[in-house]
């Protein structure tokens, strides 16, 4: 008999609001679930659901124990994550933003490590080239490519990048080949809309420093 997994079914019972809703999260069959609740209350001696075709309800016992039940469970995981932390191991669940090319040419091939020096870590990653909101959307962390905004959020930089501007030699025969970043406003262009400084084109040049606000297509 295992009090323990009674009680964390029970729990899950209230907390899906079925008998089936706990079974699939908790990877039982719907008559595993029913018979877990059905010993608990046998060795209770009292009812703590009210079951009907339509719903499920607690008893007054049942409000009762449940209470004490989550508190019980509450205070289990705490003790894992505190252990977890004193030893050092990772454990939980890593939500993670990542732009879409970044994420497919430099963080694919280190996935499997990571799961193979971290098993208790539950990878959640979104490859998408917009800038996500980390504390609305629920993200841990998120890895960005280009200038941050002011923030209270700690960053850290990982590598660096560039920007290089490029035209078609085709392009160039028809249109001309601009010799200042300011002639760039009457060119056709093609521009990367997520990217942070798509607003204002910085140039670094032997005369110095040069700026352009272009005019994508």
């Amino acid at each position: 008999m295992n009090k323990l997994l009674q009680i964390e079914v029970l729990v899950e019972v209230v907390r899906s609001g079925s008998f089936v809703g706990a079974a699939e999260v908790l990877g039982m069959s719907k008559a595993a679930v029913s018979r877990h609740i059905g010993e608990l209350e046998a060795r209770l001696g009292v009812r703590l659901l009210q079951r009907t075709t339509r719903r499920l309800s607690l008893t007054e016992a049942g409000q009762i124990f449940h209470a004490r039940s989550k508190d019980i469970l509450d205070s289990v995981s705490e003790s894992e994550d505190e252990i977890s932390t004193q030893t050092g191991t990772a454990s939980g669940q890593l939500r993670i933003s990542a732009p879409v090319t970044f994420g497919v040419r430099h963080l694919a091939p280190l996935w499997g490590e990571f799961r193979r020096r971290h098993p208790r870590v539950t990878l959640d990653i979104t490859l998408a080239d917009r800038v996500v909101d980390l504390i609305e959307e629920g993200y841990d962390l998120a890895i960005r490519i280009g200038r941050l905004s002011s923030s209270t959020l700690v960053s850290r930089r990982l590598a660096i990048t560039r920007m290089v501007l490029c035209a078609a030699p085709d392009y160039l025969a028809a249109h001309g080949t601009p010799r200042h970043p300011h002639e760039l406003a009457g060119h056709e262009i093609l521009a990367y809309s997520y990217w942070s400084d798509k607003d204002e084109w910085r140039f670094d040049g032997r005369r110095g420093r040069s700026a352009c606000a272009p005019s994508p297509a």
